[in-house]
C-alpha cells in the first residue's frame, strides 16, 4: 500500500511520500500557509489561516492522487494543539478533505523527530547528541547519550512565534534581538544545564542554514542531509540576515521567500543552544518527524524492511 503524510505545522504544510527502495530519494513537497498566525496572542486559529491552510492540504492531497497515494496519515503539531478552536479546523479538514488529522502533544512531536533521526542518521550510537527540532511554533530538544534516548521536552519557542511576540523591525533592531535572545535563555538554560552534547538538527530553519551555506537554488535532500554546519558559519549568516530588510532576504539563495521574515528568530534558538551546549557545529538530518511518523505509523527498521 503506498502511504503518504501530512504534516501541519505552525508555518508550513509538508506532504511526505515515502520511497521504501531508497529513503533518501522520498518526495517531499511543501505549502507554506502560516496556520499559526497570532496564535500565541490568541490561542485562536483565525479563519483566514485555516482555509490557507486547507487550501494548501488541498494541494497536497492532489500530489497524493497524482503519485497512485491508498491512504493518507495528517498529524498535526505547536499551532493546531495550542488553539482552543482546533476542533472546528480537525472537522473543518474532515469535511473539505475527508482526511483525519492526529493532533501531536509537545512529547509525540519529540519522539516523531527523535525515530526520524536515529533511523536516517549512521553511527550515532557512541557519542551524546542533542537533537534540535526548531519549528514555527515550538523547540523541541531530545538528549541523547550512548544510543538512548534520556530525556526530550518540547518548548513553546519557533520562528513564528518568537517573531510575533516581539515585533520585530525591519530589519531588526540589536535591542529587539537582546530581547529575545533573553526571553530564549530563560526558557531552555534550566533544561540544557550541564548538558554537554553534538548538535544535531532538524526542521525549517535548521535545513534552511544549510541550504544558505551550500548557495542552493533549488532544494537537494541528498546534500541537506548529514551535512555540517559550523557555528562561527551559522553566525556569519545571522549577522548577514539581521542587517537586511525582509525584501532583501527574499534575494537570498537557498532562502524561501516565505521564511524571510522569521529566519533570524529561528537562528538566534540555535544559536542559544549551540553555545549552552558548547557544540561548534551542527549536523543536519532531513530525516524528521515525517519520517519518524512514517516508521511509527508502519513499523519499519533501519533498513526499510517492514518488521
Amino acid at each position: 500500500m503506498k502511504i503518504g503524510i501530512i504534516d501541519i505545522g505552525t508555518n508550513s504544510v509538508r506532504l511526505f511520500i515515502p520511497n521504501k527502495e531508497e529513503l533518501i530519494s522520498s518526495k517531499k513537497y511543501m505549502e507554506i500557509t502560516r496556520i499559526g498566525e497570532g496564535v500565541n496572542e490568541k490561542r485562536m486559529l483565525s479563519e483566514l489561516a485555516m482555509n490557507r491552510t486547507i487550501d494548501g492540504i488541498k494541494k497536497l492531497i492532489a500530489i497524493c492522487k497524482k503519485n497512485n497515494i491508498d491512504k493518507i496519515y495528517a498529524m498535526a503539531t505547536s499551532a493546531v494543539r495550542d488553539a482552543a478552536n482546533k476542533e472546528d479546523f480537525i472537522g473543518k479538514v474532515y469535511k473539505e478533505t475527508g482526511i483525519h488529522i492526529e493532533v501531536l502533544s509537545g512529547e509525540e512531536e519529540a519522539r516523531m523527530g527523535y525515530v526520524g533521526v536515529v533511523k536516517g542518521l549512521s553511527d550515532i550510537e557512541q557519542d551524546n547528541y542533542l537533537i534540535i527540532d526548531i519549528g514555527g511554533g515550538s523547540t523541541e530538544l531530545i538528549e541523547i547519550k550512548n544510543g538512548n534516548l534520556v530525556k526530550m521536552k518540547s518548548f513553546d519557542i519557533g520562528a513564528v512565534r518568537l517573531t510575533e511576540m516581539f515585533k520585530l523591525s525591519n530589519p531588526p533592531k540589536r535591542i529587539e534581538i537582546d530581547a529575545m535572545k533573553d526571553y530564549i535563555d530563560v526558557e531552555i538554560e534550566g533544561y540544557l544545564k550541564n548538558v554537554k552534547a553534538t548538535a544535531i538538527g532538524i526542521g525549517g530553519t535548521i535545513t534552511t542554514i544549510s541550504s544558505i551555506k551550500n548557495q542552493m537554488a533549488e532544494y537537494e535532500r541528498k546534500i541537506i542531509h548529514e551535512s555540517v554546519i559550523d557555528k562561527d558559519d551559522i553566525d556569519n549568516i545571522f549577522n548577514e540576515l539581521i542587517a537586511m530588510t525582509n525584501d532583501d532576504r527574499k534575494n537570498v539563495v537557498g532562502l524561501d521567500i516565505l521564511r524571510a521574515d522569521i529566519i533570524n528568530a529561528g537562528i538566534l534558538i540555535l544559536q542559544r543552544i549551540l553555545l549552552m551546549i558548547e557544540s561548534e557545529y551542527i549536523i543536519v538530518s532531513d530525516y524528521d518527524n515525517l519520517e519518524g511518523y512514517y516508521f511509527e505509523k508502519n513499523n519499519v527498521d533501519k533498513d526499510n524492511e517492514i518488521l
